[in-house]
């Protein structure tokens, strides 16, 4: 059985940083009000950098990604 008080520092370690990544995940859904940037990551990290091949869907895409980028940055939303 696993015990984190009784487990070695590289154990701890990892522990600490995975708790600060998803925090950091977490923190940025929260701000931009959507789970996009969470989506978004795990699809290119499934599928790759591969670009759509219908310009419809591509440009919705960019459109999407440059919205919840402004939304991140600035921190303006919809009212």
């Amino acid at each position: 059985m696993f015990d984190l008080l009784t487990a070695n520092g590289d154990t701890l370690l990892k522990f600490v940083n995975a708790a600060w990544i998803a925090s950091l995940v977490i923190w940025l859904c929260l701000r931009a009000r959507s789970s996009h940037v969470l989506v978004s990551r795990i699809w290119r990290a499934m599928q790759g950098k591969h670009r759509s091949g219908d310009p419809l869907v591509a440009r919705g895409l960019e459109r999407r990604n440059a919205l919840v980028q402004f939304r991140v940055r600035r921190g303006v939303h919809q009212v």
